[in-house]
């Protein structure tokens, strides 16, 4: 007795408090449940969610897919390859024929190349007949490039000259059959066939024949 009392005049109790504790565990309890909660909620809801939102649908990814592609064009049976400006696409020759009737480029190779974008209006107006906006390559057997070259330097609308593609040898040629469209050509050769890229109109498809043309290669 003596020691109890010696103890409470010290400050000491020597007895817990008893009342206290079952409100604190239960205070860290709900605080437990509560931080659980918000990170579940974050993982399993929140977080999927703002993914999905971020991120692109497969039809926009294939979209965006297709206008950032380059295509190398490449010619096995003559032994070369270009490089095609981003987001362009080609008309091979086996469409094109059945359009040109008696004209006499039905005897060569040739192809159209174009923003895909274009690809509607370029068959609409191929269809029609009218004048397609594009860049053309003409590929011709049994002539030379000289052979090719003459028939523009005979032309008075048009310049002539030598130019080098890449590490390719071959000609330019610039008429100015109507001031405002001037025609571009560059003629290439092997001992395969002769190689004519023309651009006419559009600036967008002269700069983008002069971009395509650095990039020539012969393959074999």
């Amino acid at each position: 007795m003596q020691n109890q009392k010696n103890s409470s005049e010290s400050g000491i109790n020597s007895e817990r408090p008893k009342g206290n504790i079952r409100p604190i565990w239960l205070l860290m309890i709900i605080v437990a449940v509560i931080v659980i909660g918000g990170a579940l909620y974050y993982l399993i809801w929140y977080q999927p969610m703002s993914k999905a939102k971020r991120t692109p649908s497969e039809n926009e990814e294939e979209k965006s897919l297709e206008t950032k592609e380059q295509i190398t064009f490449t010619n096995d049976k003559y032994g070369f390859k270009i490089v095609l400006p981003e987001g362009w696409e080609y008309t091979e020759k086996e469409e094109a024929e059945k359009k040109i009737g008696t004209s006499p480029l039905e005897a060569y190779d040739f192809f159209f190349f174009y923003p895909s974008y274009e690809k509607e209006e370029f068959d609409k107006k191929w269809e029609e007949g009218g004048d397609v906006s594009a860049v053309k390559l003409i590929i011709i057997e049994g002539e030379t490039v000289d052979q090719i070259a003459s028939g523009f330097s005979g032309e008075s609308e048009c310049q002539v000259k030598n130019e080098t593609f890449g590490n390719v040898e071959g000609k330019g040629a610039l008429c100015n059959y109507n001031p405002e469209y001037p025609k571009q050509s560059y003629i290439i050769g092997n001992e395969k066939a002769v190689f004519v890229f023309q651009a006419s109109g559009l600036t967008e498809k002269r700069e983008a024949l002069d971009s395509m043309i650095q990039t020539f290669e012969f393959t074999n």
